[in-house]
C-alpha cells in the first residue's frame, strides 16, 4: 500500500508571527511595524496610513479655501 505525502507548504507558521520594524512615521515620527497599515512614498519614508489621510484631509481644505 501506497501512502500519499501530504502537500509541502512553503510559509511556515514561525516567518508569518514575525513583527517587524518598517521605520518611524514621517508625520507623528512614532514607530512603524509590519502588521500595522501604512504606506511608504516614493522617497522610501513610511507613514502610518491613519497620518496620511489627516495630511491629505488638510491640503484639500488649505486648498479649497
Amino acid at each position: 500500500m501506497i501512502r500519499k505525502k501530504g502537500k509541502k507548504t512553503w510559509a511556515s507558521s514561525k516567518r508569518q508571527k514575525m513583527v517587524r520594524t518598517v521605520g518611524n512615521c514621517l508625520h507623528c515620527d512614532k514607530e512603524i511595524t509590519n502588521d500595522m497599515s501604512f504606506i511608504i512614498y516614493a522617497t522610501k519614508k513610511p507613514s502610518h496610513y491613519s497620518c496620511y489621510k489627516t495630511e491629505a484631509e488638510k491640503e484639500q481644505n488649505a486648498k479649497s479655501r
